[in-house]
């Protein structure tokens, strides 16, 4: 959730998933890095991003490192 959510993603997941293709309420199973996953849009900055529980904390390290990188480049 937030803004730059999407650029987040855009390092992980290869869909586009800004708004005017992705709209909320879409849901689409793909890859988020090597992990499957199902990635819902949940409001206009916002994703629900469901994992096996096994993937959980590397799910969480993923997207904090691209969230790192988002960052770093504004």
């Amino acid at each position: 959730t937030g803004e730059g959510a999407e650029a987040v993603l855009a390092r992980l997941v290869p869909l586009d998933l800004r708004i005017a293709s992705f709209k909320k309420g879409h849901t689409a199973r793909t890859m988020v890095n090597h992990m499957m996953a199902n990635v819902t849009r949940i409001g206009p900055d916002s994703f629900e991003i469901m994992v096996m529980r096994s993937m959980g904390q590397t799910l969480l390290h993923e997207l904090r490192e691209a969230a790192e990188h988002v960052a770093a480049r504004g």
